[in-house]
């Protein structure tokens, strides 16, 4: 019983590394891409407005956290004193 199960292993990892799997798994891929590229609108989350803002105000700047709370940033709440915005 181990030694078909060996056998069969090997088989699996075979195919798994020749240029047919690969070529398979990279098509399924482009597929899927293609598919989330067509199918999905912006926003997508509810509240994808707010990330995009925190986004937007974290680009602005060099360090990854604020020392002072930026202008026009109470939207988002208290972004000097929360961690969770890093």
């Amino acid at each position: 019983m181990t030694a078909k199960i060996l056998h069969a292993s090997r088989r699996v990892a075979a195919w798994l590394g020749s240029r047919l799997a690969w070529r398979i798994i990279l098509g399924l891929f482009l597929l899927e891409a293609l598919w989330l590229v067509f199918s999905a609108r912006y926003p997508m989350a509810f509240d994808e407005n707010y990330h995009f803002g925190l986004i937007q105000l974290h680009a602005r700047q060099w360090v990854p956290f604020f020392t002072a709370q930026p202008h026009n940033a109470a939207v988002y709440g208290e972004v000097v004193r929360d961690p969770s915005y890093l």
